[in-house]
């Protein structure tokens, strides 16, 4: 019986590490391999805010708010300097993370059905 619970709770325990691993979290759209990161940074740092349903705050797969003509650069800039209430996230990440959540960014966008 004891080696029965043991076996049970060492799977219980890789499961539980190993899952937010992979890009999967319950409330969260899975991410592709090659966005992980970018999905990890995004829901670590941005929906907080960004998918909070505050009106006053874009949400960022409606491309009403991010338009494609907002260049990569101008983004990744706003992430590290902050704008308007947006706090700076450049001493919190690295801008390789930054990028990173930017890709995902422009793939939610691509892939959303909210995107206009």
């Amino acid at each position: 019986m004891k080696s029965v619970i043991s076996r049970f709770l060492t799977g219980v325990t890789g499961f539980l590490l190993v899952f937010p691993l992979l890009g999967c979290e319950p409330d969260r759209p899975l991410a592709p391999p090659n966005h992980r990161n970018g999905h990890k940074v995004y829901y670590g740092y941005c929906s907080g805010c960004h998918e909070s349903g505050n009106k006053k705050v874009p949400n960022l797969r409606d491309k009403r708010y991010l338009s494609e003509n907002t260049s990569d650069a101008q983004m990744l800039r706003s992430i590290r300097n902050g704008r308007g209430q947006m706090p700076p996230q450049g001493g919190m990440l690295r801008d390789d993370d930054i990028k990173d959540a930017i890709r995902y960014i422009r793939f939610m966008q691509k892939n959303s059905g909210k995107a206009k």
